[in-house]
């Protein structure tokens, strides 16, 4: 299974994600990698009904997605498009064995971050523990860039830590 592209978006699947990225990609599937959203029954129930009915998605908890992306059937014919709520669980991905070089951040910040977050662009609030994980995922040689939608100028998190 190929990764499309792994983006954070606290907001999941939206417009933006359906008219945008999934036709700029060619993603065939989506995966919404979250133990947050696992556990979220109606963050879960959300998803399932604004997925688009055309493409496959699953929401799985970091280990599911983690067997999935890296197991015996990861060969299969499918672009996925994996969705994460919070760096933390990309660098979690990253950390379990799955292989990529490049996350889009999309939207944090719409869900609440907390009192501790600064904003640094529209669309994206980060805390400390946030700034953290980037700065790991960056050590690991991903590039990490805040992009709302496939046409924007890509903005490096790291001009941010």
């Amino acid at each position: 299974m190929a990764i499309a592209l792994i983006r954070i978006d606290d907001r999941l699947i939206h417009g933006q994600i359906t008219t945008n990225w999934i036709a700029q990609t060619n993603a065939n599937m989506i995966i919404i990698a979250s133990d947050r959203v696992v556990q979220d029954k109606v963050r879960k129930s959300v998803v399932e009904l604004t997925a688009p009915k055309n493409i496959k998605t699953e929401v799985l908890s970091i280990a599911e997605a983690i067997e999935k992306l890296t197991g015996p059937l990861a060969g299969e014919n499918c672009r996925a498009f994996v969705i994460c709520v919070a760096p933390d669980e990309v660098l979690a991905l990253r950390e379990g064995g799955v292989d990529f070089t490049h996350v889009v951040i999309g939207n944090m910040g719409s869900m609440g971050r907390g009192e501790e977050a600064v904003r640094i662009t529209k669309s994206v609030m980060l805390t400390k523990k946030d700034r953290e994980d980037f700065a790991l995922l960056q050590q690991m040689g991903v590039k990490c860039e805040i992009r709302v939608i496939p046409q924007d100028r890509p903005i490096d998190i790291a001009r941010h830590l």
